[in-house]
Parts: structure tokens; C-alpha cells; sequence
């Protein structure tokens, strides 16, 4: 009975001390300001990302609609090597098969066909080739073709896109301090994920891209002339304490 006393004694100071120590290192909710802070950069779009969807059915058997598969694997591979599209620029996902069904009458089931999915990613990096590049593809017969653009940088600039925000997220934090006749004292906390505050409720961060035109430094008559822009932007939440 003392040993279990003991270490209910000691469970209880050790949850007491923890508590104590979160409390010191998070600010009371009336010391503090949490706002969030939005940053945006433009980068230049120097590439073209298409999406080509294969799909097959067959009605019969999944081995039919497997093989009829195959032989769109076989005909984009070929397509792609007279393409000279090296394989780095090459992505796709795996091989996928379901079977429809067909609403056949009240508690009654028809079996449909048997229907293959697979998505491939082609990268080119010279925006100028687009428009050749997909006739081609159509032409093939690849008419299920998505496309969008990139910049190559994006990555590069993610770090800078944090800091932007967060210096954003201070701007306003003073702002909203010297309204109310206060001082910042130091940043308690940031974040750029989510996580759950039952005083605030944070936004979910955006990672956006917008086209934006350039006329002035079109060279020809072709759109692919027009320089474009990838917008990035980011949100991050930011906690700071009051003095």
C-alpha cells in the first residue's frame, strides 16, 4: 500500500512539473497575439508538365482488358523514344483495374465491363515545344492529355517563401500590439502545419499558381512567346508574446 502511495505521489509531481513547464513556455492567451502570416513569389514558368491518362475496358475478361492495356504501354513508349523525351522527364503511376457493375433491378447486380487506369507525367522543358509536342501526342492517340506549367526553381524558393511570411506575420503582429497600446516580447511559437488551438482557428495554407502576361515581351505572334509566371504562396501561424 506505501509503494503504490509512493508512486502515485510521484506521478503526481512528476504530471504537475510537466504542466508547469508547458505553462512557462506557452504564453497566457490574454499575453499573447496568433496571427498569421502570408507570403506570394513569382517565378518565371520554364516548364511544361503533361498528364496523359491510359485507359482501357473490355467487357469479356480482365486478361483482355490487361492486354489492350499493354498495347497502350507499348504505343506511348514508342511514341516517347521517336520523341527523344528522356526518361528523367518520365512519370507515371502503376497500373490499375476495377469492374463496373450495372444496376440490373431491385436487388440484382449486372456485371459490366472490366476497365484499366494508369496516369503518365511528361516533363518538357522548353515551353516552346508544347504545341508541336501535343499534336503529336493527340495524333498517336492520346487524346486524354492535361497539361499545366512549372517553374524549375520552385523548390529552391520555399525557404525564402518561410521567411517572407513570417516577417509579414511579425509586421502585423506589431501592428495589432501598438493598436492596443502593447509591445511585441519575443516569438513563442510558428507553424506552418496544422495543429489544433481552441482559442484560433488557423487557415490551411495554400500552395497557389497563377498565370500572369507579359505583352511587352512578346517576340512573335505565338502565345508560348508571352512570358508566364508561377505564383507560389504560403501561410504560416505565428504566436508572439505581449510584454
Amino acid at each position: 500500500m506505501k509503494k503504490f502511495l509512493f508512486s502515485l505521489a510521484l506521478f503526481t509531481l512528476i504530471t504537475a512539473g510537466s504542466f508547469a513547464q508547458n505553462s512557462a513556455i506557452l504564453p497566457s492567451p490574454d499575453n499573447r497575439i496568433v496571427v498569421l502570416g502570408e507570403a506570394t513569389l513569382s517565378l518565371p514558368a520554364d516548364r511544361v508538365v503533361l498528364t496523359v491518362n491510359l485507359s482501357a475496358r473490355d467487357s469479356l475478361s480482365v486478361q483482355r482488358a490487361y492486354e489492350k492495356h499493354k498495347r497502350l504501354e507499348a504505343s506511348l513508349v514508342r511514341f516517347l523514344k521517336e520523341a527523344a523525351l528522356p526518361d528523367t522527364a518520365v512519370r507515371y503511376q502503376l497500373f490499375n483495374v476495377r469492374q463496373e457493375f450495372e444496376y440490373a433491378g431491385p436487388g440484382r447486380r449486372q456485371v459490366g465491363a472490366y476497365v484499366t487506369t494508369q496516369s503518365v507525367t511528361l516533363t518538357l522543358t522548353d515551353v516552346r515545344q508544347y504545341a508541336t509536342f501535343l499534336v503529336k501526342l493527340i495524333g498517336a492517340g492520346f487524346s486524354d492529355v492535361n497539361a499545366s506549367f512549372m517553374a524549375s526553381k520552385a523548390d529552391q524558393f520555399q525557404g525564402k517563401l518561410l521567411e517572407n511570411a513570417v516577417a509579414i506575420a511579425r509586421r502585423k503582429a506589431e501592428a495589432l500590439a501598438a493598436a492596443a497600446n502593447r509591445r511585441i516580447k519575443r516569438v513563442s511559437k510558428v507553424m506552418d502545419t496544422e495543429e489544433t488551438d481552441p482559442t484560433f482557428n488557423r487557415v490551411i495554407p495554400m500552395a497557389m499558381s497563377a498565370d500572369r502576361v507579359s505583352y511587352s515581351k512578346a517576340g512573335g505572334s505565338d502565345l508560348t512567346d508571352i512570358p508566364q509566371t508561377i505564383r507560389l504562396a504560403t501561410q504560416v501561424k505565428v504566436v508572439f508574446e505581449l510584454e
